[in-house]
């Protein structure tokens, strides 16, 4: 079975999700920052759910550390947090989690957020990224909806591809333009608009209402 790290500094929270879990992965507990990185170093967990909150370290802290190491940085991780605000979510994603989590949350969402995120971490290894039956193929730049192709351009295929190589991550228009035209480049948010829009449309025409506006912040795409 994969391996699963529980990080959270309620021991009664870690046992409930444990006993929750521990018929589909198998289960390592840690009750703080330090005893995490200690686990993620010695068992190289497939999936970590990490809380927000922690003794001696903020989960952000250990999400920066994991994505900044070459060993460990492709290990999918939920944020769990009481912070329920886009802005605060909109902090955990910048740091690098891949979905967040609002306390209290329902065990079965978690675990299929989990299963969700297992599925398109094993996806991405062979170069395709599937949400339903939207498809890319980063090594071809292929992009199909139905298996049927359809032409992106190549802004709107890199757009695309960050969107769902990280489904409900919310995305500022200066994070867009920073990762899909590049820092030096000078483009204004209309541009990015404008690029969101033809995504979005060519998405409704093929009955996928998935690219939303994050009212105040930015964009996301989501995957059910």
């Amino acid at each position: 079975m994969k391996t699963l790290l529980l990080v959270d500094d309620e021991p009664a929270i870690l046992q409930m999700l444990g006993d929750y879990l521990k018929s589909s992965y198998t289960i390592k507990r840690a009750i703080n920052g330090k005893t995490a990185l200690k686990f993620i170093q010695q068992d190289n967990p497939e999936c970590i759910v990490l809380d927000w909150m922690l003794p001696d370290m903020q989960g952000p802290e250990i999400v920066a550390w994991v994505r900044s190491s070459e060993l460990y940085k492709d290990i999918p991780i939920i944020m769990l947090s009481a912070k329920s605000e886009e802005l605060d979510k909109l902090k955990g994603f910048d740091v690098g989690a891949d979905d967040y989590i609002t306390k209290p949350f329902s065990l079965k969402e978690l675990h299929a957020r989990i299963k969700s995120l297992l599925r398109r971490s094993s996806t991405n290894m062979n170069d395709s990224i599937c949400i339903g039956n939207i498809c890319i193929d980063t090594t071809s730049l292929k992009f199909s909806i139905d298996n049927q192709l359809i032409e992106l351009t190549s802004r709107e295929f890199k757009l695309m591809k960050l969107l769902m190589k990280n489904p409900q991550r919310i995305y500022s228009r200066g994070q867009l333009i920073s990762l899909v035209w590049g820092s030096s480049s000078v483009i204004t948010d209309r541009a990015v608009d404008v690029c969101v829009s033809r995504l979005r449309k060519i998405l409704k025409e093929n009955d996928q209402d998935l690219l939303k506006t994050v009212r105040g912040i930015g964009y996301r795409l989501m995957d059910n």
